[in-house]
């Protein structure tokens, strides 16, 4: 599973446990990561990870799963934190929230037919901090969200339902 995510984004990924879970996310089913960790090229000279989480549930389609071709149309994360960071220099870990590319790896077309492609349709956060810091700018913004989820209908339909606690 780490291999996978990891050929997903920029950054190392480490998860503690994995499991497969059907009734805390009920009625959709659920891989539910333990521990996750990602962190940036630099950081262990900042530490600051990039990304901190002890639940993240990657929901699943069920028909997907049937089919042996899952898709994960929805996440919901707990206990976490997302730290983005700019140094005096202008080093960020920004750059983890891009896709990654892998020019090596060839252009799979059938990828849309197959029907591999997640359709993600709703995030929920619970419990999670998130810092903005600019140390070239000489910013720091800490947000805590207690539960915001997002709700993606189609291309022009997107909700959010939030409920929030700012500190400064």
């Amino acid at each position: 599973m780490t291999d996978e995510i990891g050929k997903k984004i920029n950054g190392n990924v480490s998860i503690g446990d994995v499991e497969l879970s059907f009734l805390r996310t009920f009625p959709k089913a659920s891989v539910l990561l333990h521990d996750v960790l990602v962190t940036d090229t630099m950081f262990t000279l900042h530490h600051h990870p990039f990304f901190k989480a002890n639940e993240v549930y990657a929901q699943l389609s069920i028909f997907s799963v049937f089919k042996r071709n899952p898709a994960v149309n929805g996440f919901r994360i707990e206990n976490a934190s997302v730290y983005l960071f700019t140094d005096t220099s202008g080093y960020t870990n920004t750059y983890l929230l891009k896709k990654k590319t892998n020019s090596s790896l060839p252009s799979s077309p059938s990828l849309k037919s197959s029907g591999a492609e997640n359709e993600l349709k709703s995030i929920l956060l619970k419990n999670v901090r998130i810092t903005l810091e600019d140390r070239r700018k000489e910013k720091l913004y800490d947000f805590a969200v207690n539960n915001l989820k997002i709700k993606y209908y189609d291309p022009i339909f997107l909700f959010f339902f939030l409920n929030y606690q700012i500190t400064f």
